[in-house]
């Protein structure tokens, strides 16, 4: 699986739409929450709603092996615990 994308939509005054996405713009998970916290803070439960089924069944894939996001996304201790979990 492929992360390409991770962006953030303001849907109206205080909202917030996280959405990932595969390489091709699919969405593979999202989550809408007020728009007051930074981006960075929000992707751990954002990522908790991936789940990419796999071709010959088994539990679904939650890791994916390269992710791609803006400058929003910048912090170490994220890459750590992407690194780590």
């Amino acid at each position: 699986m492929l992360v390409r994308h991770s962006h953030s939509y303001a849907l109206g005054k205080g909202t917030k739409l996280m959405v990932v996405a595969d390489g091709a713009g699919v969405p593979l998970g999202l989550r809408i929450t007020s728009a007051s916290p930074a981006e960075v803070t929000l992707c751990k439960d954002t990522f908790k709603t991936v789940s990419v089924s796999r071709k010959r069944g088994g539990a679904p894939r939650r890791k994916p092996r390269r992710l791609i996001a803006d400058n929003a996304y910048d912090a170490d201790w994220l890459r750590w615990r992407l690194k780590h979990r």
